[in-house]
């Protein structure tokens, strides 16, 4: 589905005050966010939630309705339909919005001519310690750097009151970009792009074409900085006007490299080209701004950063043996980088909630140090059949099994990586639940 919105009655309806109600579907953060800049407007809305959600007062005196069920005979009542990032397109409250001409936007559409200088980073892996990253070297630097979006504050809430050396970096889903239309960063990051989230996108195709939607308002005067050695990244390059810089490990088709010093705790490959495009994305905006730029600064504040709680994040060494969390590998590709990260021998986590795309890619980066992997949660028996031939696993019921095994299995020098190649919604709500109690259970050892 290629997503289309008419921007002028948008903006007409949202420049009407209190003479517009807009529908609100998904009254989770961002659609919260919407509706706290929107009541600050003075615009009614209508929440479309299967849950039972309590407003703050705030928000409950410009509510002029909640629908649980029988939502189609509430569309009669809205001006357009905001649709939160975790509802699809194809849902039929969408489509019959559509089918009756009713404006359908995403959060991308109320920053759009917020007038913030922006950096926005998508990708599949990566995309968080790349925004944590550029943020922390732009204020270094003196910005105030804005973090929301996919991580952190919803966009339309970061984007509010700015300052004049305000700066929004943006981590961006490929649900937030699948309704961008006029979205413009001054500098977009593509960092990977690797099979997630198929059972929304149903192919890659359409999978890298959301992505892609980072770049579809560009112009000439923008940077879209790119990964040299993703050939499906590589591609978009046809999808923009701004102006391409690459990065690259290989230094293929690379503008350049910046001379990195090695950091302390962002390990692997993976974290050298996460800061390779942050640095080419930070200087890219501050020769935007016509700010000077001071390498041995920048430089400065990269070893300073701390990197990211839940991503190859060493917990403990106990008994010789190092524990790491790297909760948010929720996917095959993601825990591969991982593995390939963390120094072997490892005894490997894996499981949760099975996402579909097999753990091939992890049991290869795996060859040569993989010494056991201890299988988890409801994807456990996937996995077991997964390892069967390739190495030694154990079938356990739930994480807090998981650890106790580990710490049974593991000898002075190895090191346990939870890296589980799935989502965590079969124990925990999210990732970073997942990550706390391993934590927690490592530090009860």
């Amino acid at each position: 589905m290629v997503f289309q919105l008419s921007t002028d009655r948008l903006d007409e309806i949202l420049s009407q005050g209190s003479g517009a109600v807009i529908g609100i579907m998904g009254l989770g953060v961002s659609g919260l966010g919407v509706a706290q800049v929107l009541s600050s407007r003075g615009l009614n809305f209508i929440g479309f939630d299967e849950r039972d959600i309590s407003l703050p007062s705030d928000l409950a005196s410009h509510c002029v309705g909640m629908v649980r069920s029988d939502a189609l005979s509430a569309l009669g009542g809205i001006s357009a339909l905001f649709v939160s990032p975790g509802v699809a397109l194809t849902h039929e409250l969408v489509q019959e919005a559509m089918k009756r001409n009713l404006p359908v936007f995403g959060e991308l559409e109320m920053i759009a001519d917020c007038g913030v200088p922006c950096i926005a980073i998508t990708g599949t892996n990566g995309k968080s310690t790349t925004t944590a990253l550029v943020a922390a070297l732009l204020q270094g630097v003196g910005f105030d750097a804005r973090i929301g979006g996919n991580f952190g504050t919803p966009m339309v809430c970061v984007a509010q009151e700015p300052k004049p050396n305000t700066v929004l970096i943006l981590e961006l889903s490929s649900y937030q970009l699948e309704t961008n239309t006029r979205f413009r960063p001054d500098v977009a990051v593509i960092l990977n792009l690797t099979p997630d989230h198929l059972a929304r996108h149903k192919t890659m195709e359409g999978y890298a074409a959301a992505k892609a939607r980072i770049l579809c308002a560009q112009t000439e005067h923008d940077v879209a900085i790119l990964n040299g050695d993703d050939p499906l990244v590589l591609d978009m390059a046809n999808e923009t006007r701004a102006k391409i810089q690459t990065f690259s490990l290989k230094d293929v088709g690379a503008v350049r490299e910046p001379p990195l010093p090695e950091h302390p705790q962002l390990l692997g490959e993976h974290n050298r080209q996460n800061a390779m495009a942050a640095f080419l994305a930070v200087e890219a905006l501050l020769l935007k701004l016509h700010h000077p730029i001071n390498m041995s600064d920048l430089h400065k504040f990269y070893l300073a950063f701390p990197g990211l709680e839940h991503r190859i994040e060493h917990v403990a060494t106990v008994n010789g043996v190092r524990w790491i969390n790297d909760s948010k590998a929720t996917n095959d590709d993601a825990a591969a980088v991982g593995v390939r990260a963390v120094p072997g021998p490892l005894v490997l986590l894996l499981g949760g909630r099975d996402k579909g795309a097999g753990y091939a890619q992890v049991l290869a980066a795996g060859h040569g140090k993989l010494r056991h992997v201890i299988a988890f949660g409801e994807a456990a028996p996937l996995v077991m059949d997964a390892c069967r031939g390739v190495c030694e696993a154990t079938h356990v019921a739930s994480l807090a099994a998981a650890v106790s095994a580990a710490s049974t299995i593991a000898k002075s020098g190895d090191a346990v990586l939870l890296s589980p190649a799935c989502s965590s919604f079969d124990e925990f709500k999210n990732f970073e639940e997942r990550g706390h109690v391993f934590k927690s259970l490592v530090g009860a050892l």
